[in-house]
């Protein structure tokens, strides 16, 4: 079986660059954050094609108002696009221990296909449930 960089290695067709981000973001204001964001998304320049995941955990506060942030950032700017992992995780409450936050095998595998099929990467061969959650996978 593959590991996962051999998996997005072979995926070099798509010359993407890719940033994944997330953030906390909980002592900001709605527009300190959409500011901060924004600055980020202008350095990385338009060219740049960003894929923002979306935050979720059962007992997570203010996940609907980070997540209006990110999913307005994404309507604001052609290059960013959404990764929904806020409905896939609620939809799936078995990927998590019993804290909600923290992913078991299965969701960490979830996890990482997730994010493979939003760019595009076959995952059939690769087992994810080993694998720490990524945090930032690049190309």
């Amino acid at each position: 079986m593959e590991d996962m960089g051999q998996t997005m290695a072979k995926s070099e067709k798509q010359k993407l660059k890719l940033l994944y981000i997330m953030q906390c973001l909980t002592e900001k204001t709605d527009a300190e954050h959409s500011v901060t964001t924004q600055e980020i998304i202008d350095y990385l320049g338009k060219d740049t094609k960003i894929y923002w995941v979306t935050v979720y955990g059962k007992y997570l506060q203010d996940q609907e108002r980070t997540n209006g942030v990110i999913r307005q950032l994404a309507k604001d700017n052609k290059n960013v696009e959404v990764i929904a992992w806020d409905a896939l995780g609620a939809e799936n409450p078995d990927w998590f221990y019993n804290d909600g936050i923290h992913l078991n095998g299965a969701g960490r595998s979830a996890y990482a296909k997730m994010i493979c099929n939003a760019l595009g990467i076959e995952t059939t061969d690769v087992d994810f449930s080993q694998t720490q959650t990524p945090t930032a996978l690049s190309i």
